[in-house]
């Protein structure tokens, strides 16, 4: 069996080297699954081989205990997984052609539940590392481990340079035994000394910052003096670091330390994330924009597509898989309410009304029996969230709050949180103060970050009329948006001919849904329990000018099929000359798809 792994895993990494494309963008993603084996026998042409995955994947050789049997499993289900992946290359071809026929629609669904396969084997890996890391230290090993937790609380209370010293070249051995144990560990910035005593450079393959752009760049300095190398990921479109530092004190700091020439630019305190500065530096190479979103409501996310990154994203969110619908409600809506804002004592706006049907909103959904779902409020001012927040402490219970998982903050109190619906109470009345409408002016990654905590449902209570004829962008763009997004509540066809399919499935037993909205796109109608699309197309709206179906429908088609759908296209001549072949093709998908 060894010897068939070997040739399996070295055919693996072959095709991860001849086919790039299998990581591309606008293809279906697959996790890199990694697997470092150490057998004990032929451990030359075994060195050989972890050496190719070494430099692939940057994971230690020590990866697998050799003293235990749990590596013999993974590299079963590997065996597996790796013919498998020959199936995705072949998928990928399939893709290319783009053939809307039944046999490629099965083929994309045996790659979708592979790539989940994939997902799954990774986590599975990491965990039975670890686990099997943790329960095979030795006596002596244990031992040091426990001595190492005292002396890292003296070295936290140590006062004098001798005794950290001391303290630091002690826990140095005590590191190495964990760090040969476990290939995985997580730390905050701030904790690097306490929990990496050791001032050895290069401890570490590969460190990855999350959340870079909430980072500083001096307190990520220690993380990589200890790493060889470092993968950086954060949004620049949403909220950095608070610092407590004012602009007039840094700017006689880097007077003092002649640090004004713009060569120091990049490594600025106040305006410079570690992201910022991992971006200033790495090649074009070297960057990549995750451009699939998986999270939000499409109308939700289509809103910060727009504002913030340039219509980039592909919307692949499963919108069957959301929690979170209110009076029939999901996605975007906009309750409009008309009031007056007041400046709060501490700074800020303050809207009463407003506030009062927030809590109005919460009080309704807490009622509903159906309403299970978690629940945030935000506001731009804290003034606001915490008039919101006194009102409904007033009327909820401590089991309710905690039920809901409900939280009332501004945008920062949910930076890298989310929730299934949200309140976005606004603030925004036509007799605001010039600084409060300054600061909602400046402030749009907040405003981003604000709306892109609702995965299935945000509701909007604040002045729609005041905000359409807002200057400022983003508050205008997302009255817009509701907008756009309301205009679809009872609208049912957009051409005749959809209605006329719509009533000769129904004369023939198929219950349809017009308009049925699915990762950023509406389904003309819609069989959702079977997860079937039907599409009827007119020529002038659906051909290029050469008279070829348009690219963005094979691409629609390729999104919505990616979920679990079939699609089925009509253009509108097919429906007008042969409207029972058309209704018997559907009734034939649905034999299928009801067969599954």
């Amino acid at each position: 069996m060894k010897e068939d792994f070997e040739k399996a895993f070295s055919d693996f990494i072959e095709i991860i080297k001849n086919n790039p494309g299998i990581f591309k963008e606008k293809k279906p993603y697959l996790w890199k699954f990694w697997l470092i084996p150490k057998l004990r026998k032929n451990q030359k042409r075994i060195h050989s081989l972890v050496a190719k995955i070494y430099s692939f994947s940057g994971f230690p050789e020590s990866f697998f205990d050799p003293e235990t049997e749990d590596h013999l499993i993974i590299l079963r289900k590997m065996e597996v997984l790796l013919k498998d992946l020959l199936l995705l290359e072949s998928f990928e071809k399939a893709i290319d052609t783009q053939k809307a026929n039944f046999d490629e629609i099965e083929h994309r669904n045996k790659c979708i539940q592979l790539i989940e396969e994939l997902k799954s084997l990774s986590i599975t890996t990491l965990r039975l590392q670890l686990k099997v890391g943790l329960h095979s230290y030795d006596d002596n090993e244990r031992q040091l481990l426990s001595t190492a937790k005292v002396m890292i609380k003296q070295l936290d209370n140590a006062i004098s340079d001798q005794t950290v010293k001391e303290l630091s070249r002690q826990l140095e051995v005590t590191f190495e035994t964990l760090i040969s144990k476990v290939p995985l560990l997580a730390v905050t910035n701030l904790s690097t000394m306490s929990v990496f005593p050791s001032t050895t450079p290069c401890q570490f393959d590969l460190l990855v910052v999350d959340e870079a752009s909430q980072c500083d760049i001096p307190s990520t300095i220690p993380l990589l003096f200890r790493a060889k190398r470092v993968c950086v990921i954060g949004d620049p479109k949403q909220l950095k670091a608070i610092h407590s530092i004012k602009e007039s004190m840094h700017t006689h700091l880097k007077e003092k330390s002649r640090l004004l020439d713009t060569k120091f630019a990049p490594y600025d305190y106040l305006s410079m994330s570690f992201f910022d500065l991992a971006n200033h530096w790495c090649k074009e190479d070297q960057r990549t924009m995750l451009k699939e979103h998986f999270r939000c409501h499409s109308r939700i996310a289509d809103y910060c597509n727009d504002i913030s990154y340039n219509n980039e994203l592909y919307v692949l969110t499963d919108e069957d898989r959301l929690r979170g619908e209110f009076q029939g409600r999901r996605g975007l809506y906009w309750g409009n309410i008309v009031g007056d804002c007041d400046r709060a004592p501490g700074g800020g706006s303050r809207c009463l009304a407003e506030a009062e049907e927030v809590v109005a909103i919460v009080c309704e959904m807490e009622k509903r029996k159906e309403c299970n779902f978690t629940l945030g409020v935000v506001s731009p001012f804290k003034a606001q969230a915490n008039l919101i927040k006194e009102k409904l402490e007033a009327k909820l219970s401590t089991d309710t709050w905690k039920k809901m998982r409900l939280r009332v903050a501004t945008a920062d109190g949910f930076q890298g949180d989310e929730r299934d619906v949200i309140i976005f109470s606004i603030t925004c009345q036509p007799n605001m103060k010039r600084g409060s409408l300054w600061f909602i002016a400046q402030e749009k990654n907040r405003w981003n970050v604000a709306v892109s905590r609702a995965k299935s449902l945000l509701y909007i209570v604040g002045n729609k009329n005041f905000c359409k004829d807002s200057d400022i962008p983003h508050v205008r763009r997302l009255a817009e948006h509701a907008e756009i997004e309301n205009s679809y509540e009872g609208k049912e066809f957009d051409s005749p001919w959809e209605e006329k399919l719509f009533n000769a499935l129904k004369k023939a037993g198929v219950e349809t849904v017009p308009q049925h909205p699915i990762a950023g796109y509406r389904l003309d109608l819609a069989i959702p329990n079977l997860k079937i699309d039907i599409e009827v197309d007119g020529v002038q709206y659906h051909r290029d000018e050469f008279g070829n179906r348009k690219p963005s429908d094979f691409w629609r088609d390729m999104t919505i099929e990616n979920l679990g759908w079939s699609v089925i296209r009509f253009w509108v001549y097919e429906l007008n000359e042969n409207m029972p072949g058309c209704i018997k093709k559907v009734q034939n998908m649905i034999k299928i798809k009801s067969n599954k």
